[in-house]
């Protein structure tokens, strides 16, 4: 394995999500190098060619990032539910259903957590792609 191949096997691992031990380890064994210069050489392609790996890994951190959000905003909207369903109640009816009420005010704050945090990844997916 020549320095070019190398790279664009750094390249594609990287985008894998791989282990970086375990593209260290291939590195050392097929190129017959010390392990402190395999990382240099992963240092350098990510530095190099950061865009190339953010796009190859974007696919994946997109449909992850899709999951979350819709996942939080299932939890979201099942809370609003719930607390207008709550106030339509009855005063003897709400004393019952009120013992389940910090279960769902609980998922409605996980479910925002999880919008912002689906939201907070997404910029930082684009921002790699756009450089």
């Amino acid at each position: 394995m020549d320095e070019r191949q190398a790279r664009a096997y750094i390249v594609e691992e990287l985008g894998k999500q791989r282990g970086r031990n375990d593209i260290l380890l291939t590195l050392c064994r097929e190129m017959d190098i010390e392990w402190k210069q395999a990382d240099q050489m992963i240092r350098e392609v990510e530095a190099l060619d950061s865009l190339q790996i953010a796009s190859r890994q974007s696919p994946l951190l997109i449909f992850l990032g899709l999951a979350v959000i819709l996942g939080g905003l299932g939890l979201t909207t099942y809370g609003i539910w719930y607390f207008w369903t709550f106030t339509q109640l009855e005063a003897t009816q709400q004393l019952i259903e009120s013992q389940y009420m910090y279960i769902t005010a609980g998922g409605m704050v996980t479910g925002l957590a999880m919008i912002t945090g689906g939201v907070i990844g997404f910029r930082k997916i684009i921002g790699e792609i756009l450089g």
